[in-house]
């Protein structure tokens, strides 16, 4: 018998047959998941977003398997009166879902994930939320291999007054290196740069823009996959309470 023993969140939950679901869940140290849990009275247990520790056992490897859970973190109960929360939370998910494989270990995307969660929660600012949320979606493209550096200047190496960024590279130039071309160009909000900066809902929608761009690019089109739904709905209800 092989047994897993790990922390979890819980990323997708469906009926199969009529006494069991089958649920899927991005472990800490063994990646995603997947095994049969029992219906019973626990199936608010397996809502995905929940951050549980998880007991997966099957005979062999390759077996679905069986799961059990136990509650650490019940995060759609503390966020559903709130709409914006929400989408953070299903955008999360369904990024989740899309982006890694089955038994894919990465570690700094569910630290970064069970952050992002845990932040959600107890912040009332939605920008503060959106912007963590921006944060999670930098490191899940860093740790896909395709990190993009606007720390410095591609073309002169200087730190300072970094202003724009090139679809086609990834790089980042200053302001007067990109001024002729900035028509062609991504202009990189200043939180991006600057981490102790707020970041206002225009600039959050900026970098949502870019980092789409790149994921889509790097991580989804290789694969023939599509931006998930979830988060394009986030970016419509920046959108929208943009214009209020």
């Amino acid at each position: 018998m092989i047994e897993i023993k790990d922390v979890g969140i819980i990323i997708s939950s469906s009926h199969f047959q009529e006494k069991f679901l089958i649920v899927r869940c991005f472990s800490e140290n063994h990646g995603i998941i997947a095994g049969l849990v029992r219906v019973g009275r626990k199936k608010n247990d397996v809502i995905p977003g929940n951050i549980v520790v998880l007991h997966w056992k099957a005979r062999i490897n390759e077996q679905l398997g069986y799961l059990s859970v136990e509650v650490l973190h019940s995060t759609l109960a503390q966020i559903m009166f709130s709409s914006s929360k929400i989408s953070i939370l299903n955008s999360t998910i369904s990024m989740l879902k899309s982006a890694l494989k089955e038994r894919e270990v990465n570690k700094a995307i569910f630290e970064e994930a069970q952050d992002l969660l845990y932040s959600v929660c107890g912040n009332t600012d939605a920008n503060v939320n959106y912007k963590s949320y921006v944060n999670f979606e930098a490191k899940l493209l860093n740790s896909c291999g395709y990190g993009l550096d606007w720390s410095k200047c591609a073309v002169t190496n200087s730190q300072k007054n970094i202003k724009y960024i090139s679809p086609k590279t990834g790089n980042a130039v200053t302001q007067v290196v990109g001024e002729k071309y900035k028509n062609q160009l991504f202009e990189l909000p200043m939180f991006l740069i600057d981490g102790s900066i707020d970041a206002c809902a225009k600039d959050i929608l900026s970098a949502l823009n870019i980092l789409g761009y790149f994921i889509e690019k790097y991580i989804f089109a290789q694969h023939h996959i599509k931006i998930p739904k979830m988060r394009s709905i986030l970016v419509m209800d920046i959108e929208r309470n943009l214009e209020q």
